[in-house]
């Protein structure tokens, strides 16, 4: 039986390896198409796997399964793929270049020199198959609804008609760090900087500077990337390149937080494997490409300048779709933070004042071990405040109804094994 290839699908050169040393092991690629592999009294139906960056394929057939039922290594595959591409006008235009050269080379032999192209080559039959290829071409494409030649053989009229898909909208949302630079001080007597660093801001304070970070992200933005934003460098991603048409990063408003978006134009539906890599890409871009490029560009605030970050490696980054942003729970507004929380925060933090920080600037090695042992004990003796009174502890636990002695000293045994004394 013949074997139809109902899909070509490029892979990792690291997963096309794994999967030619080993054949029977399953692959998201194959899970994706499975519903495209089976046989019939005709054929074989297969979906090809071509390595990214080296020549080779694997036909597969799965018959249902996640994994390869029939396999075969195919060598060069790619260029059956190029062959698949290519259309016959294009086969047309090849042969005829093949043998306009024959042509030339053979008069070259007879004492000839100097040629005209358009006595050797018909011109106006290779501006037709050059019409004829690129329409071809453009039917062939997943965003592409209809392509056709309108050549009626007037000058300067249109003679290509051209109907795209429409496109869907899928977003893809990510939290955002943003850090503010705080304004240096000067120390007036010794003329130096008396303090200079960078705080990340809260998710209510983010909010207030949505429009600079739109106006910063749209001056980042590069010519190229007009119509298709960052997606204008991406079409060597075979994996997901030919359904994904631009990615737009922004920013928007959901709930009481200022996220990250990547604004990806689909054509078509994407299959799980198409889906996954699209996010494995998105968020490479947020932490390698187009992120790492865009969070060291200072953004210009009334209070400072700002640099927003799209990845964070603190472990708990991820991308999120519409829906998931939307079911996940709210969190509390700035003025529904509870005042007594504020001020005990507002107690345990201790203000590093100018002529504090001068002083302590000024000790020697033996005041600041005194200092560092008073705050230690200072400490010490708070904990020894808030430790637990045990004869008290016993006798409410004593007032307990059927609670006799006995009982009572193995509870408190107990208690005592969990509590691990101050050294």
């Amino acid at each position: 039986k013949r074997c139809e290839v109902e899909k070509w699908v490029f892979l990792p050169h690291s997963d096309f390896e794994r999967l030619k040393a080993n054949p029977y092991q399953e692959h998201e690629a194959i899970t994706a198409a499975r519903d495209l592999m089976h046989e019939d009294k005709n054929a074989y139906h297969c979906i090809m796997l071509l390595d990214e960056y080296c020549e080779d394929g694997l036909l597969i057939e799965a018959e249902g399964f996640d994994y390869p039922r029939l396999s075969m290594f195919v060598p060069d595959a790619k260029s059956i793929y190029e062959r698949y591409q290519t259309s016959e006008p294009e086969l047309k235009l090849h042969d005829m270049i093949k043998d306009t050269v024959e042509k030339i080379s053979e008069l070259a032999h007879t004492g000839k020199t100097d040629f005209t192209s358009a006595d050797m080559i018909d011109m106006d039959e290779i501006e037709s198959l050059v019409k004829n290829a690129i329409v071809q071409q453009l039917a062939q494409r997943d965003d592409i609804k209809m392509a056709e030649n309108t050549d009626i053989g007037v000058d300067f009229q249109p003679d290509i008609h051209i109907e795209a898909k429409e496109l869907t909208e899928l977003k893809f949302y990510c939290p955002l760090k943003v850090q503010r630079e705080i304004q240096p001080s000067f120390d007036e007597d010794e003329e130096e900087e008396f303090f200079e660093d960078t705080e990340e801001l809260s998710d209510f304070k983010i909010l207030e500077y949505q429009s600079e970070i739109l106006d910063a992200i749209e001056a980042y933005q590069c010519d190229d990337e007009e119509n298709r934003g960052i997606m204008a460098y991406l079409d060597d991603r075979k994996r997901f390149a030919d359904k994904v048409y631009s990615i737009f990063p922004s920013v928007e408003k959901v709930g009481d937080r200022l996220l990250g978006v990547f604004a990806c134009q689909i054509c078509g539906e994407l299959d799980s494997y198409e889906y996954d890599k699209l996010l494995h890409e998105l968020s490479g871009q947020a932490s390698d490409g187009w992120g790492e490029g865009f969070e060291q560009h200072e953004i210009q605030t009334s209070e400072g300048d700002i640099y927003v970050s799209f990845y964070d490696t603190s472990g708990a980054w991820e991308l999120m779709t519409e829906e998931e942003v939307k079911a996940a729970p709210e969190i509390p507004s700035e003025d529904n933070i509870r005042e007594e929380d504020i001020m005990e925060k507002e107690q345990n933090t201790v203000e590093l004042t100018r002529s504090m920080y001068k002083e302590i600037k000024s000790m020697n090695r033996d005041q600041m071990q005194h200092v560092l042992t008073n705050i230690y004990d200072q400490g010490a003796k708070s904990v020894e405040h808030g430790a637990i009174e045990y004869e008290k502890l016993r006798e409410e636990i004593g007032k307990i109804n059927g609670i006799g002695e006995k009982r009572l000293d193995e509870i408190m045994a107990i208690i005592e094994s969990f509590i691990v004394p101050a050294e």
